[in-house]
């Protein structure tokens, strides 16, 4: 197997590794790790959470009760999301990852939405909520 050395971090890569260190293999941990059932974190986003404008307490407490309530369920190829009696199922694809994160395809009749998982450990990982003030919702591992 061949090898290409890159300059700016004075590595060897082999060749059947992207440059930016996704593979196959990568894709194929990224489907593996999702699978399962995973619930919203309720108390986790709450500790610090960034409010664009001062909220009463009354508003705040109403908004942090939506969290722990969301579930998703990763399966081979579709994605159960379940909010309260609500639900949604998606076709899914793995676009891109490394053990850092993962850029997943959502699809179904509505259209496509991609989102990106950053992976904490084996057991949790968070998305971006609220891009201007940076907010997170975490997810935990949860029995289906």
């Amino acid at each position: 197997m061949g090898r290409v050395w890159l300059p700016h971090s004075g590595q060897w890569r082999p060749l059947n590794e992207s440059l930016d260190g996704m593979n196959d293999r990568s894709i194929a941990a990224a489907r593996k790790y999702l699978r399962g059932g995973w619930r919203s974190d309720r108390r986790r986003p709450t500790a610090k959470w960034q409010f664009p404008k001062p909220v009463s307490d009354v508003t705040r407490r109403k908004f942090f009760g939506i969290f722990g309530r969301t579930t998703w369920d990763f399966r081979q190829r579709t994605c159960v999301a379940r909010f309260d009696e609500m639900e949604w199922v998606s076709r899914y694809k793995v676009l891109w990852a490394n053990e850092e994160s993962v850029v997943v395809l959502f699809a179904d009749s509505d259209g496509e939405s991609c989102r990106q998982l950053y992976i904490v450990d084996e057991q949790s990982f968070f998305i971006v909520a609220s891009n201007p003030t940076g907010n997170v919702e975490y997810f935990k591992r949860h029995p289906v």
